[in-house]
């Protein structure tokens, strides 16, 4: 009984800890990086920003091709499909002019993280953008901690159960 309860611990505490600092967001050249580091296939979910100008985002999935996203109103979620483990999601964002650089980027915590492009940008929370802006958060594709938290709260009531058939 002892290594049940010690083994639903561990199971909980691993799967937490694998879920924690599960993603990077970087840059290359004139896109933004997303990658999934967390050892589960992840989503990807995008709030985009125009700006002023022409012109629409495109992204890659692990360094595939690239597609265009149809443009949107300012601030619309977009959902980009399952990241796998150890795979990347790319933005970039296309002009009418050509590729728009990356000019600035934040990495802080908390998500969801953002990627600006063609300008100098900083957010400032509760302020819409003015300018080519993704906002990007990732989440696992199947909630680990929920799963886990399940399967411990099972495990718990078994052991209730037959703590409670012997008395």
């Amino acid at each position: 009984m002892k290594r049940l309860v010690v083994l639903s611990i561990m199971v909980m505490v691993l799967g937490c800890a694998s879920w924690a600092g599960a993603y990077t967001y970087n840059f290359s050249g004139n896109y933004g990086v997303f990658e999934n580091d967390s050892g589960a296939d992840a989503v990807v979910n995008l709030e985009l920003w125009y700006g002023n100008g022409s012109g629409n985002f495109a992204y890659s999935l692990a360094g595939g091709s690239w597609v265009d996203i149809a443009r949107g109103l300012d601030g619309e979620s977009w959902t980009s499909g399952v990241v796998a483990f150890n795979k990347t999601f790319q933005l970039k964002f296309v002009g009418g002019t050509g590729d728009k650089d990356l000019k600035t980027y934040d990495i802080s915590d908390p998500a969801p993280y953002w990627f600006a492009f063609n300008q100098a940008y900083t957010h400032v929370p509760g302020v819409n953008p003015t300018t080519c802006v993704a906002f990007v958060e990732g989440s696992p594709a199947v909630p680990i901690p929920g799963a886990v938290w399940l399967l411990g709260s099972g495990l718990g009531s078994l052991l209730i159960a037959r703590r409670k058939r012997k008395a």
